[in-house]
């Protein structure tokens, strides 16, 4: 092919391209991209345990003073503060 070819081709490429609206640029990428590198894959699950998870799992409403004595565990301080910080 000629230099000329190719840069008219990248020219009305880019053209086309420039045509679209963010959305159907996007749109077309995306439908371009699973063309070329096949089905899309599940996405991968990950098993990360944030602060607030763990606050939903160890917070209590009401606590009794022998729960604070008995602090194990890094999530229980963690409720502890969080409960402190609210009601001070």
């Amino acid at each position: 092919r000629s230099a000329v070819f190719d840069r008219e081709a990248r020219h009305q490429h880019h053209t086309r391209i420039m045509g679209l609206n963010a959305y159907e640029r996007h749109q077309k990428f995306m439908k371009d991209y699973v063309l070329f590198y096949g089905k899309e894959q599940a996405p991968i699950q990950q098993t990360i345990k944030t602060d607030f998870d763990t606050l939903k799992e160890t917070y209590r409403f009401l606590r009794k003073d022998e729960d604070d004595r008995e602090l194990k565990t890094w999530e229980q301080s963690l409720a502890k503060k969080y409960y402190n910080k609210l009601f001070k």
